[in-house]
């Protein structure tokens, strides 16, 4: 299993914050128009409320076709004698609220204002510029007082030309501003689209706004239920400004319009779920301040989208809490994997008895081992790799061995318990015997000592196996049990004595005694003449860790020679001159374990079991006793192979 990675965890926690932090957001935009009814309270009382975004104030009704421009703000102030300066600090305050204040020019007054010419456009543009946003070229007193707006909004209700030079004219002036201000132009057209008096103005794409008035048509306003002929002119006008936000525009109260009112939960339910998908979508914008506040739209709007954003964001939390909870425990379980594999690793399985009953055993697929051709190095080479000779891991049984690095730098062949593992070495599966047995004397398998039991393999390894874990039992304890053990070979005493043998031990504990059982066991199966017999090294441990009651004696096959028929005479001359065999490994083998240890053992004046690995070669002393031995081969079919260690191989 991998391990956790700590930045696509933190790039998670963030995205959960991000949704959150959307969710917090949810509220709508809205837009309103402030100035024609003096019962709407002042412009700092309408910022103050908290509930719009952006205040259009109503409006520069008179320019343009040489007019001189009027400013008409009802019964707030009065513009031509400076009375509507005093806006200047309710502006101010707007604006430190986040709230942008525009000048709305236009209006429902139809016939005082038209613009001529693009040079009339560009005039108009200029009054503006010095009178209400940053200019200063007039030097005569600005009508509202020293406030700068925050920009232009075109409500154009009387179709005429020179709209788009306007615009350009505004947008050229905007960019020079030399205290580097930003400003928005904004506009409010009619739902048909495309809107007869702002077409081409809006198709400059220089407005950064457009809250399109959905009322007052019925053939795109919403009616008696029907949402489909303001969703059709809603996508027309988001597809048709695809980089202009747009707004829904409605009516705040029945008395606003002549049509196209939509109440707050209609409105909640209906119409903002087919119009808020849009990539564009910006909000709503009311008609007007002085209705709203009447009849408090607004404040039911918001309240009812800020109880559907509050389920939204209950949804949202649980989800994201879910999901976040989620990857958290799943990060704390891969650590506490992690921590006890590394705390666990080369911890023994629990003694038997002792109640914790043993993990299961996983057993994975072994990597192939890639074919190694043996390589041969000269004197100077192994000097020079061994430091001459400077650590010494050990004696082994063909020399002493010392720790040397490889050319390239690596230690490798470290040695292990008896070398096995050399059968590795070989190219494919399995492989030849390369020469006669030296120096592993009762170690080897069957298959390595001669090639007519088949070719060497990882099954001789665990033959090599089995020999060591027999050696180690016979080694630790002393054999005497009285038992007839002239004629029998070691393992097969075993074999026919193990119940005898266990009990008999009475210095150890039932645990230590069960392990002996078991180790016993083990080695019989692994020791196996045919190899397809012995089980396989995992499953040698698997059987080591269970208890000796769920294990089986197998069903020895001992070697015979019933099928060599070997000479008699050949036999004793194996037996009484070993060192003059040359050329014939299995020979040399049979009389080092077979032969002549039973003719040894026949001489044992203790009657003891037979040594597995006689470090003395026993000589017969009589044809009798060689006869008795050969009897012993045939008649009970005792083995002669035994091994820890394989043999190098070949393809």
């Amino acid at each position: 299993m991998p391990k956790p990675n700590k930045l696509s965890l933190s790039a998670y926690l963030l995205w959960a914050m991000s949704v959150l932090a959307a969710a917090a957001s949810d509220d709508v935009r809205i837009a309103v128009y402030w100035g024609q009814d003096a019962s709407e309270g002042s412009l700092r009382d309408t910022c103050s409320t908290g509930l719009y975004a952006y205040v259009n104030i109503a409006f520069l009704s008179t320019f343009g076709d040489g007019r001189a421009p009027i400013l008409d703000m009802a019964d707030h102030c009065d513009p031509p004698s400076g009375g509507c300066a005093s806006l200047a600090t309710d502006i101010a305050s707007c604006q430190s609220a986040g709230i942008k204040v525009l000048l709305s020019i236009g209006g429902g007054t139809l016939g005082g204002y038209n613009l001529s010419s693009p040079s009339d456009a560009q005039g108009v543009a200029a009054y503006l510029w010095d009178n209400f946003l940053g200019g200063t070229g007039t030097g005569a007193p600005r009508p509202l007082g020293d406030a700068v707006l925050d920009g232009v909004d075109f409500d154009i209700e009387d179709p005429s030309r020179y709209y788009d030079d306007l615009a350009r004219n505004l947008t050229s002036l905007y960019r020079g501003d030399a205290r580097g201000r930003t400003y928005m132009l904004t506009a409010a057209p009619q739902c048909p689209f495309p809107d007869e008096s702002l077409a081409a103005a809006l198709g400059t794409g220089l407005f950064d706004h457009v809250w399109v008035q959905f009322y007052n048509n019925p053939p795109c306003q919403y009616a008696h239920g029907d949402v489909g002929a303001l969703r059709s002119a809603w996508q027309q006008w988001t597809a048709g400004l695809p980089s202009t936000t747009v707004f829904l525009g409605l009516p705040a109260s029945p008395d606003a319009a002549d049509s196209g009112f939509v109440d707050a939960d209609t409105l909640a339910s209906q119409v903002l779920p087919a119009v808020e998908g849009a990539a564009n979508y910006g909000g709503i914008m009311l008609w007007s301040r002085s209705y709203d506040k009447d009849t408090r739209f607004s404040v039911k709007l918001q309240g009812i989208l800020q109880n559907r954003t509050s389920d939204k964001k209950r949804r949202i939390y649980i989800i994201v809490g879910a999901a976040v909870a989620g990857v958290l425990l799943l990060f704390l379980l891969i650590c506490i994997y992690f921590l006890c594999h590394k705390k666990n690793r080369g911890t023994p399985p629990p003694e038997e008895g002792s109640g914790t009953p043993p993990a299961p055993k996983i057993e994975l697929p072994q990597p192939k081992q890639k074919p190694q051709r043996l390589k041969r190095y000269t004197d100077s080479e192994i000097e020079r790799m061994t430091k001459s000779c400077a650590h010494k891991l050990g004696h082994g049984s063909n020399g002493d061995v010392y720790r040397g690095n490889l050319r390239d730098g690596r230690q490798e062949l470290r040695p292990k318990i008896s070398d096995v593992g050399v059968a590795n070495l070989c190219f494919g599966r399995e492989g030849k015997r390369t020469g006669d047995p030296r120096g592993r004397d009762g170690y080897d398998a069957a298959e390595v000592v001669s090639g007519n039991f088949g070719s060497v393999s990882s099954k001789s390894d665990v033959y090599s196996y089995g020999v060591m874990v027999l050696d180690t039992v016979r080694a630790k304890r002393s054999i005497s049990v009285g038992a007839d053990t002239n004629s029998k070979y070691f393992a097969q005493w075993l074999y026919e004595h193990l119940d005898q043998f266990c009990n008999s031990i009475s210095d150890i504990s039932s645990e230590t005694r069960d392990l002996v059982k078991r180790m016993i066991i083990v080695g019989l199966w692994c020791i196996q003449t045919a190899h397809t017999n012995r089980p396989s090294m995992s499953k040698a441990v698997e059987m080591l860790e269970s208890s000796s009651m769920d294990l089986e004696l197998p069903i020895m096959s001992w070697f015979s020679l019933a099928h060599h028929n070997p000479d008699e005479e050949l036999i004793q001359g194996v037996c009484e001159h070993p060192d003059k065999i040359k050329g014939s490994g299995f020979l040399l083998y049979l009389h080092r374990h077979v032969f002549c240890s039973l003719s040894l053992a026949q001489h044992s004046p203790d009657g003891a079991a037979p040594r597995m690995n006689a470090g003395t070669h026993g000589r017969s002393a009589s044809g009798s006793h060689l006869g008795v031995a050969r009897h012993t081969i045939v008649q009970q079919g005792a083995t002669a192979i035994m091994a820890t260690r394989s043999r190098s191989c070949t393809a």
